[in-house]
């Protein structure tokens, strides 16, 4: 190890991080080549803490973690926790993540439990567990219970109100030297300010476990005693800290909240669903934590937590449960049904639909990075390499118009829109592409802003350095909608398979379509995610025998 490492290692402090200034003063003037030779683990990457807004309404303190994602919208953290510290890396038994003292990575904030979530690897691949964390662990925003989670370079990370970003050396080099203002005034704690933060907010800790404790508590009385004093009020607290509902304005969860009898409650041990059964509700956790289980097998598929949702699939599409879900502790769940959908305004149904895409979407990129890793070593998997260099034909208005419109009217899965609503589906579309056998659709790593239909051919869905194919989408597809609505990087290449044509719907001209054009176009967008997912399954039972 060089001596530029060895002092980054030995700068570490005992909280597990270093200031991003000490960073690049240890790094400074140092080649990519030898900052990679040196650095060979990744490194979480503090990209931000989101602020805390807190409201006293009629003597009810509510909390809420300010959502807005962009660097603007909250306070940089500009430090960085590497994976080797105290003398020992993360494969000798994890590195824990949390509030506490004791943890290895040390988060002294009251939105951190303390141990939240442990960090691990096996062979050269990482993973995050959450351990049962009071609200959650996130990845690319997306909730995973206590299923350990595969990571990929890039990857967002929340832990409490902090993000970070997974990076691999590489990745982080280019991000902090190339991409950075190096200019920009940078905040950085020491370990007097650490220890003095760290005893406030013990306090605050304390003050705000007692402040949900009690919510939640008064709302299971309402709800087993039928009578609703106060709900609302404590309610709102509850919902203000679960991602699920944070794309929701307080009027919309208003809304939500008034269909008192939507939310239901469950003791350590109640059965919720019940395998092989049909019923057509599914169920977001609002406090408390659940587990998956299989009658012929005796460990949990899942351990879920607030933000979790369960039950979509057999929801949406009327088949029997796949599983068992048991209340694990004392909790409280908000049901859906078809109900209470018929009943809300469109536009609450419009993002209930747009944040089931993302959770179902993130769980299928999940399953698509573990089947490359174990198509690795199968000498009979497909590899597709795209070309670079080739720039697609895109159509002009009057003929992408025309052939639109000429595609939805004889195809079957468009038989439901109304001309008005296929009318507004052709303005917003924002490109018609045409593409060659191998051009490069999308690749990933790059941001992406629109959500893609294939008109024409097919395209193959591929692992970037591999070049592994993952799946193949055909003529009526959708690619592109977990990257567009969750705003993260692409996750795969998408590359054409023979000669293909392809529209895209920008982010921005999606959500000025009509509302009802747009809220088909997601019943669309999640029938096919669930195939997608169904296929996976499939495919990782293969590799699981």
């Amino acid at each position: 190890m060089s001596k530029h490492a060895d002092r980054f290692h030995d700068e570490t402090n005992m909280s597990g991080w270093i200031s991003l200034e000490k960073f690049k003063k240890i790094f400074s003037g140092v080649s990519v080549d030898e900052f990679t030779r040196d650095i060979d683990h990744p490194i979480l990457f503090g990209d931000g803490v989101s602020n805390i807004e807190t409201s006293n309404h009629k003597g009810v303190v509510s909390f809420r973690i300010n959502e807005n994602r962009s660097s603007k919208g909250r306070a940089p953290l500009n430090y960085l926790f590497p994976f080797v510290h105290r003398g020992k890396d993360i494969a000798s038994e994890g590195f824990v993540i949390g509030s506490s003292s004791k943890s290895n990575f040390i988060l002294p904030d009251y939105t951190v439990s303390q141990t939240h979530a442990v960090f691990y690897k096996k062979g050269r691949s990482y993973f995050l567990k959450d351990l049962g964390s009071e609200l959650g662990s996130f990845v690319n925003n997306a909730p995973f219970g206590t299923k350990e989670v595969l990571l990929s370079d890039g990857d967002s990370i929340s832990i409490g109100r902090y993000q970070f970003l997974f990076l691999e050396p590489r990745t982080l080099y280019d991000h902090v030297f190339r991409f950075q203002d190096s200019e920009a005034e940078e905040e950085t704690l020491t370990e007097e300010i650490s220890e003095r933060i760290n005893t406030r907010n013990n306090t605050l800790r304390k003050d705000l476990k007692k402040d949900l404790d009690s919510s939640f508590h008064h709302v299971k009385e309402c709800i087993i005693n039928g009578l609703f004093p106060g709900f609302d009020e404590r309610l709102l607290t509850i919902l203000s800290f679960i991602p699920f509902f944070h794309p929701f304005s307080v009027n919309e969860k208003k809304q939500i909240i008034s269909f008192h009898n939507k939310f239901v409650s469950a003791n350590r041990g109640d059965m919720i669903i019940n395998e092989n059964e049909n019923s057509n509700e599914f169920y977001i956790i609002l406090k408390g934590r659940v587990e998956v289980i299989k009658s012929d097998s005796s460990i949990p598929l899942n351990s879920l937590g607030p933000s979790s949702s369960f039950g979509e699939i057999a929801f949406l599409t009327g088949s029997p449960r796949y599983a068992s879900v048991v209340a694990k502790e004392e909790t409280i769940l908000f049901r859906i049904d078809h109900e209470f959908f018929k009943n809300i305004g469109v536009e609450i149904r419009d993002k209930l639909k747009g944040q089931i895409i993302r959770q179902i979407s993130a769980i299928t990129h999940r399953q698509n990075i573990y089947l490359q890793e174990c198509a690795k070593g199968n000498d009979d998997v497909t590899k597709v390499y795209g070309k670079t260099g080739t720039d697609p034909v895109k159509l002009g208005r009057d003929e992408a118009t025309l052939l639109i419109a000429r595609y939805m009217a004889g195809s079957s899965r468009f038989q439901t829109f109304t001309e008005y609503e296929k009318n507004s589906l052709v303005v917003s579309v924002d490109s018609v592409k045409k593409y060659n056998n191998g051009d490069a659709v999308l690749k990933e790593g790059f941001l992406n802003d629109g959500v893609y239909h294939i008109l024409e051919g097919s395209v193959y869905v591929t692992g970037a350095e591999s070049g592994i194919v993952l799946s193949e989408l055909d003529r009526g597809q959708f690619f592109g909608e977990m990257s567009a609505f969750g705003r993260n990087l692409v996750a795969a290449n998408i590359i054409s398979k023979g000669k293909s044509t392809i529209m895209m719907i920008s982010v921005e001209n999606f959500q000025s379509m009509s509302i009802e054009t747009r809220e088909k176009l997601k019943d669309l967008i999640l029938r096919q995610i669930i195939d997608r997912q169904s296929e996976q399954n499939l495919q990782q039972l293969k590799y699981s025998v």
